[in-house]
């Protein structure tokens, strides 16, 4: 016969103040915060809790106080890569010093998987959830933004929620980026979009037709290449944009197929910005290490998490303000990757 199993035993609350020599009420008061505790003891539970090992069941702290101090957030994981880490870096980092911890789930970009994962956090007690999705419909989120948990929108405007809603507007942010490819005195400009089902792919798609015919430009079907939002549907689209057109620059939906067109232009025997300008968007932490360093279109991501966190904050603790921060506006950054060309 094998060696029987051991189960390990849960420390509990009941465990702690017996080995402290104090009541079950005492240990609560100490572990919750409770000022109304003599040092000493306090010093005695927090000793003993240690030494046993104690965990706080945070489902029976939720029920017992109402708070789980959690937050939730739902993302559509298709499209987080590395683009998200300022945005998750400032919401753990202004949660936990207000003493939440963030809990991240993924939908995986359809709807009905979308939905699941919201409501699965709401089941978790979650004190405030945040939506970073795109395939859940607008009335699904408005419902959910109105049952009672602080809610907030990420990345898009929903009807009726106004107010709830955090996000840029990513056309203007395209003619940013195809405003700058003009004025350096490019035409032939190509465009590498997102998928079309991504609704930021398709507002920057808008954003750059609107500029391009704000100009004067009549756009080419052909300068037009759906990508991936990853470097290998870049390379892939830079490569079919060679194929088709003699473009001079091309503003490219994100900084990670920007990456992927760099390198197809490295296979060609070409080189930006001398043979193909280029903007990217989003300003993602690689785009500053390209080769050439790339021009792009900043998000503000850490200070986008930083605002939503406190705003969250603010609702669960009754302190309604002067209603939705202010975020700071799209920034073109300029560097290496975009050239002047006087040939029209």
């Amino acid at each position: 016969m094998g060696a029987k199993r051991t189960v390990p035993v849960r420390v509990g609350i009941k465990d702690v103040a017996q080995a402290a020599d104090v009541s079950v009420a005492t240990v609560s008061r100490v572990l919750n915060g409770s000022e109304t505790v003599r040092p000493e003891l306090r010093s005695r539970v927090l000793r003993v809790s240690q030494e046993l090992g104690y965990r706080p069941n945070p489902h029976a702290r939720a029920l017992h106080t109402g708070r789980s101090h959690a937050i939730g957030i739902g993302v559509a994981t298709a499209y987080m890569g590395g683009f998200l880490t300022d945005l998750f870096d400032a919401l753990e980092n202004t949660l936990a010093s207000a003493g939440y911890r963030l809990i991240v789930a993924g939908g995986n970009g359809e709807r009905a998987s979308e939905k699941a994962t919201l409501v699965d956090l709401l089941n978790r007690h979650v004190d405030g959830l945040l939506v970073y999705m795109e395939a859940i419909c607008d009335s699904d989120l408005a419902s959910i933004a109105v049952g009672g948990t602080p809610t907030l929108v990420l990345g898009r405007t929903v009807s009726g929620i106004e107010d709830r809603c955090l996000t840029w507007d990513q056309r203007a942010g395209a003619a940013l980026a195809t405003g700058h490819l003009l004025a350096l005195g490019h035409r032939r400009i190509g465009h590498i979009t997102g998928p079309p089902r991504n609704l930021d792919a398709r507002l920057r798609r808008e954003g750059y037709l609107e500029t391009m015919r704000g100009a004067g430009v009549q756009v080419d079907p052909g300068w037009i290449v759906e990508g991936s939002f990853e470097e290998q549907g870049g390379r892939d689209a830079m490569r079919a944009l060679l194929d088709r057109k003699a473009v001079t620059a091309a503003f490219v939906g994100n900084d990670r197929m920007a990456l992927g067109a760099l390198n197809a232009l490295w296979e060609r025997g070409m080189s930006c910005p001398s043979d193909v300008s280029m903007v990217g968007f989003d300003d993602a932490y690689g785009a500053a290490f390209a080769t050439p360093p790339l021009t792009t279109v900043k998000q503000p991501l850490e200070e986008l998490g930083r605002l939503a966190a406190q705003r969250l904050l603010d609702d669960i603790r009754g302190e309604q303000g002067a209603g939705r921060p202010d975020l700071p506006p799209l920034a073109l950054v300029v560097r290496a990757s975009a050239q002047r060309r006087e040939v029209p």
